[in-house]
């Protein structure tokens, strides 16, 4: 049988295959509208399409005639190289990504056939169940997981599990889906409901592991910050002790050269005044936090920055040192980059802490003309410069979190505020 006179007699078929595409194309681009592309790409886009509309309706009808239940997996294939002739991804980005708009189709081809079920009406693929099923089905699959991708930059790397659960959910969905039709029990309720349930748990496993996974590998580069803010809490304390050494033989020194008498009085005074502002060594009580006070405020001097604070150190002996340094090492080292770039005037830090029975409260301010916007809390910059108080930020969070405290920043009349809050451990 020619392949034109197979085209003519399927006339329904090929309606509803041509549907399922533009369904398809329309899940499709949910999930790869933030996708980075490729050049010449709105060229590519409709070339592409077209082949990909013209190949994905011919050849599932023609080679259906010898082999059945393969329509879907043919469509597929046509869509991933498309998918991957637009987007300048990997090949398995590409996959998770199609199965996911894959599965989002089948949600809302179920939901309109669930509709007409329950309002009675017969079963047409371009009807007003359909746009009704479809729009809600995929402004909902948008919002809880199509719009999360971008925050994946690559979502293969590292992440095998999460890739093949999605193939699994894509061939538990194909099959299911054939045994519906091939059983013609596509229409029964009681078979559609646990179908439309299958497919969102698949999405709520396939994209709930790859939130997971982005979390796990986030506290994992969050305990990694730490331990260097640890080491580098050493290297500071080390470096703290020669200079208050060095300091103590310099003041002597100056001493003996005031009692010899032979060395000009205002040249020493001020030799021993630069040497004072080496020798303020904090004394909160804790050691750490004097240790990151003095350094970060010889990093003021530097910049010129008035610095105050007024903390009873004492309350924090039951943090770790390393975790202490995170904390006022990361605001404090955030607060002095932002304050170096402003007027000499604007350059003013305050930190204050305080207890209150049980509960420690710390606050740090300091003037901020940048434009912030607030992601999960926590502020992103609008000049493009995504880590701007960024990693530094989550890092002081978890380890606030991890002593069951909580962290709030804020900008309020070019304010920029930290405030956070723990209980006094002992």
């Amino acid at each position: 049988m020619a392949i034109y006179e197979i085209l003519a007699s399927s006339t329904s078929e090929i309606q509803g295959i041509t549907c399922f595409i533009i369904q398809l194309f329309i899940a499709e681009a949910m999930f790869f509208f933030h996708l980075k592309k490729r050049k010449r790409f709105w060229l590519r886009l409709l070339v592409g399409g077209t082949a990909c509309l013209l190949l994905g309706v011919t050849l599932p009808i023609v080679i259906g005639q010898y082999i059945s239940g393969i329509r879907t997996f043919i469509v597929l294939v046509f869509m991933q190289l498309y998918m991957w002739f637009c987007f300048r991804r990997s090949f398995l980005d590409i996959l998770f990504c199609t199965i996911g708009a894959f599965t989002v189709q089948n949600l809302g081809s179920n939901i309109q056939v669930l509709i007409c079920i329950v309002t009675k009406t017969s079963f047409k693929m371009l009807s007003t169940e359909m746009v009704i099923g479809f729009t809600i089905v995929y402004i909902i699959c948008y919002l809880t997981c199509a719009a999360k991708i971008k925050n994946f930059p690559n979502i293969s790397q590292n992440r095998v599990r999460v890739l093949w659960v999605a193939i699994i959910s894509l061939c538990v969905c194909w099959l299911l889906q054939s045994w519906l039709i091939s059983e013609k029990l596509d229409m029964v309720m009681a078979c559609r409901v646990p179908f439309a349930f299958c497919c969102i748990l698949s999405l709520f496993i396939q994209f709930g592991l790859l939130e997971q996974s982005r979390l796990n590998e986030e506290n994992l580069a969050l305990e990694q910050l730490i331990k260097e803010n640890a080491k580098q809490y050493e290297l500071s304390k080390k470096t703290v002790e020669i200079i208050n050494m060095k300091c103590h033989d310099l003041k002597h020194r100056i001493l003996e050269l005031e009692q010899a008498g032979n060395a000009d009085h205002g040249q020493l005074e001020e030799i021993r005044k630069a040497v004072d502002i080496y020798d303020g060594l904090a004394k909160t009580g804790c050691q750490p936090l004097d240790i990151i006070l003095s350094e970060k405020n010889l990093l003021c001097e530097k910049y010129q920055i008035k610095f105050s604070y007024m903390i009873d150190g004492e309350k924090l002996t039951g943090i770790k040192a390393g975790d202490i340094a995170a904390i006022f090492g990361n605001a404090l080292d955030n607060a002095i980059e932002c304050a170096a770039e402003l007027p000499v005037e604007k350059r003013i830090i305050s930190l204050i802490g305080y207890a209150r029975q049980d509960v420690m409260g710390i606050h740090i301010e300091n003037y901020c003309e940048d434009e912030l916007e607030f992601r999960n809390g926590l502020p992103v910059s609008t000049k493009g410069d995504d880590n701007y108080h960024g990693f530094g930020m989550k890092s002081i969070q978890y380890v606030v979190e991890k002593y069951g405290g909580n962290l709030v920043a804020n900008l309020e009349e070019k304010i920029f505020s930290v405030d956070i809050i723990f209980p006094v451990l002992d």
